[in-house]
């Protein structure tokens, strides 16, 4: 259905999202045989129309996709290109680009390039921040200690719906290496991550925390945990 809705438009329109749709409907065989090459050559049909998504899609095949269809340098070339164009997936190119740097498979890891991609990407410049982005930086500057930034990275990441950062939120306010640890806080960030997460190992691990925290708290400060969680979700729009 897909297919015979798109490819008049791919064809006689010359529409470049249409023929980016259909690039993505060959390359992972969404309701065909798959066919990456022809998906390939789609995707970059809809590139000479100036279609952004595409760009995104073609640099994802050509960096995960088969070895056979791999081509590191091109799909990192495609990102650049894409990360300096104005649209609503420019985002999303800043942030890819930081993993690849981070990942050391299609380069040596650099650091440096990892950070200056990530908040790019993370920046509130050009449409709204990426959720992912936030939440890698609020990780790596927990990771480095700087805890004051990992919070506001994190949150910022969670107001965006990234569950793991609400995690990540209730381990830095638990850390006694904080130097503003805050086991309210901490506990605030743990139900509302609990009520966020489907049922499975994390959910069973924030239960975990959950009662480590319960043998720490009073009765009052767990009910003051439970009044921080529920104004931060009713501020942030979040269902109680």
């Amino acid at each position: 259905e897909a297919l015979t809705h798109f490819r008049p438009l791919a064809t006689q329109a010359n529409d470049g999202l249409a023929q980016a749709r259909l690039g993505a409907i060959y390359a992972y065989g969404l309701g065909i045989e798959q066919d990456r090459e022809e998906g390939i050559r789609w995707l970059r049909t809809a590139i000479d129309q100036d279609e952004a998504s595409a760009r995104i899609e073609l640099a994802q095949l050509l960096y995960t996709g088969p070895e056979s269809f791999r081509d590191y340098p091109e799909a990192l070339r495609i990102l650049t290109v894409a990360a300096e164009e104005r649209n609503n997936y420019t985002h999303e190119a800043e942030y890819r680009l930081g993993l690849m740097h981070g990942e050391g498979v299609a380069m040596p890891v650099d650091t440096a390039q990892v950070w200056y991609w990530l908040e790019r990407a993370a920046a509130d410049s050009f449409g709204r921040p990426h959720s992912g982005a936030l939440h890698l930086l609020g990780y790596l500057h927990m990771q480095a200690g700087e805890y004051r930034q990992a919070a506001e990275r994190a949150e910022g990441a969670a107001r965006l719906g990234a569950t793991e950062s609400l995690v990540n939120l209730a381990l830095i306010f638990a850390s006694p290496e904080n130097e503003f640890q805050d086991l309210v806080e901490s506990f605030k960030w743990l139900i509302i991550a609990s009520a966020r997460l489907e049922e499975g190992e994390q959910k069973e691990q924030v239960r975990g925390y959950m009662d480590e925290l319960f043998a720490q708290l009073s009765a009052d400060e767990e009910a003051e945990g439970r009044e921080r969680a529920r104004r931060w979700r009713a501020e942030h729009g979040f269902r109680q």
